[in-house]
């Protein structure tokens, strides 16, 4: 009798560290998921200034069409 009991005290042990270990997947997952929507977020942005920026630079000198680091601005 005392050995069945120690295996079902173990099985729940290990039945609770696998919920435990599911549930921090499942956070782990969603805290990354998170990240790389927020850095996509922010390399929209960027890109956003980058643009603005250079589009000002080209008002600024009165040119009409403007191009650095890979972004083309045309003023019409």
């Amino acid at each position: 009798m005392v050995i069945i009991v120690r295996k079902k005290i173990r099985a729940y042990i290990l039945l609770e560290s696998l919920v435990g270990l599911a549930i921090l997947v499942t956070i782990t997952s969603l805290v990354i998921s998170e990240i790389n929507r927020q850095q996509s977020h922010i390399a929209r942005r960027q890109h956003e200034q980058e643009v603005l920026i250079l589009a000002r630079m080209a008002v600024q000198t009165d040119q009409k069409i403007l191009e650095a680091n890979g972004v083309n601005i045309r003023i019409e």
